[in-house]
């Protein structure tokens, strides 16, 4: 196992630590997300006549580690990572009709949000959330989450992405990729953080699967996420040419 060294992060930053409770609190979202080096496409322009929903689902569980142990999150950012992702589209955002809903294997946590828009308004919710210490640890099943969020777009109107974030080390599966398979959206993406890619996802073409390993770069997975963000918005127009003088 490699780690990617971050200027301004320790090793108890990436769950290096040498031991410590399981509810120990994490560093904040947000205090993390301003150190990610990232490279960001260009942001476009705002969809023109459809509304977008994008859904992250998080597993929370053991898996994945957390304060004080190793686990299969990339220098445990995954949650600074979606902040930044966000936070860069929302500062461009000024149509209100991109929104993101954030949800939790376990459905019970404070990372839990929205659906909020993605714009400079609801980015303050989704801050707050995500900037919560208060995470333990969490099931491993995938299926009740997917059912809450397809529940959440049912008669949605527009488009739709929605991306999981585990190490797919599930209790639930084959089954349930085949749901996230079938899941009602127009971008369907897997981020699969320092595991195996399970075949069914990796052979699956209506799946992107973006895999983030601890030899990447942790911006990995907040430039996966604002790819998904900003899928469905427009190219930026090209500047207009002068005319020539009369």
């Amino acid at each position: 196992m490699r780690t990617v060294a971050i200027p301004g992060l320790t090793a108890g930053d990436f769950g290096l630590g040498n031991g410590g409770a399981l509810a120990a609190p994490l560093p904040k979202a947000d205090e993390r997300a301003g150190r990610l080096v990232v490279n960001f496409k260009p942001i476009g322009r705002c969809p023109k006549d459809e509304d977008v929903r994008h859904i992250v689902a998080f597993d929370l569980s053991g898996s994945l580690g957390g304060p004080g142990g190793t686990g299969n999150d990339p220098a445990g950012l995954r949650f600074a990572a979606l902040l930044r992702a966000a936070e860069t589209v929302a500062a461009a955002c000024r149509c209100g009709r991109e929104t993101l809903q954030v949800f939790s294997f376990d459905l019970t946590s404070e990372f839990e949000v929205g659906p909020v828009p993605l714009n400079r308004q609801g980015i303050g919710q989704l801050r707050e959330a995500l900037s919560s210490t208060n995470v333990g640890w969490g099931i491993s099943t995938l299926g009740p989450s997917l059912a809450a969020a397809r529940q959440s777009v049912a008669g949605f109107e527009g488009k739709v992405t929605i991306t999981v974030a585990s190490d797919f080390l599930l209790t639930d599966v084959p089954n349930v990729l085949r749901d996230l398979a079938g899941f009602p959206a127009d971008s369907v993406h897997a981020l699969v953080l320092t595991a195996p890619v399970p075949p069914v996802l990796g052979n699956d073409p209506s799946i992107t699967v973006t895999a983030a390993g601890w030899s990447d770069k942790p911006a990995i997975v907040a430039e996966a996420l604002y790819q998904e963000f900003v899928r469905f918005r427009r190219p930026a127009q090209a500047p207009r040419k002068a005319g020539r003088a009369s």
